[in-house]
Parts: structure tokens; sequence; C-alpha cells
């Protein structure tokens, strides 16, 4: 089993945390402790860890690489609550999937944006139209 609260990415697991990603973990631990085990070390320890950018401008990459996939709701459910963790602002988060909009089409701005309003009513977050 892996201890999140320790080792090379439990600083970064502390900041993005929340009961997504410990949800997530305690999952993996039971099911496969080699994947937790590779996501603790590998996606916390190592690049999310990485100095040049902050873990603020990384989970927005990351939550904009989610949508514009749009296979991928459950991990984009995961950063975007780590993002909101990570200090971004929820107008930011609406504006990133926005973006994906030009990239990569209707659906998934569509799929993100419905992934974004699960996300906010989960945690109380009221949004008002326009920017």
């Amino acid at each position: 089993m892996v201890d999140f609260n320790s080792g090379k990415g439990s600083d970064v697991y502390s900041k993005l945390g929340g009961a997504s990603v410990a949800d997530m973990f305690t999952s993996f631990n039971e099911a496969c402790p080699d994947l937790a085990e590779y996501i603790s070390d590998f996606a916390f320890g190592h690049v999310l860890s990485r100095p040049g950018l902050g873990l603020r401008d990384r989970e927005l990459a990351a939550v904009a690489a989610l949508a514009a996939l749009n296979t991928s709701e459950r991990q984009l459910e995961v950063h975007l609550n780590a993002a909101l963790n990570a200090g971004c602002k929820p107008q930011e988060l609406v504006e990133v999937i926005l973006q994906t909009l030009i990239f990569s089409g209707f659906p998934a701005a569509v799929n993100g944006m419905k992934t974004v309003q699960k996300v906010f009513k989960e945690r109380g977050i009221v949004m008002t139209s326009g920017v």
C-alpha cells in the first residue's frame, strides 16, 4: 500500500488534494497499489513538482488537455477540483473550457462544461453568466 502522506509527491498531493484525489488514491491502493505508486511518484513526485510552472498553471494546462481529449470525464473532474485547490478562479476554468471549442469542437466544450457545472455544484460555487 502506498502512503500518500510521505514521499516525493506528498507536498504536491497535499496542496492539490481534496476528496476526489483522495478517493482516487484509496481506490487504486486497494485494487492496484502499483498504479497508485506510479501516480504518486511519477505524476506528483516528478512532473507536478518540477520547477518552471506553478501548480496553478499546471492545473490549468491539465484541465485544458483533459477537456480537449473529451474522453476523460473523471480525470477532468479530479483536475478541476485540484485547479480550484491550487488557486484557480471558477471563471478561469470556464474560460479554459471555452478555449477548447476552437481546437476540439463543440462536443468537447459541451462535455467539459457539464463537468465544470458538476464540480461547481458539488462545491457550492455559483456562476453568473458572462465575463
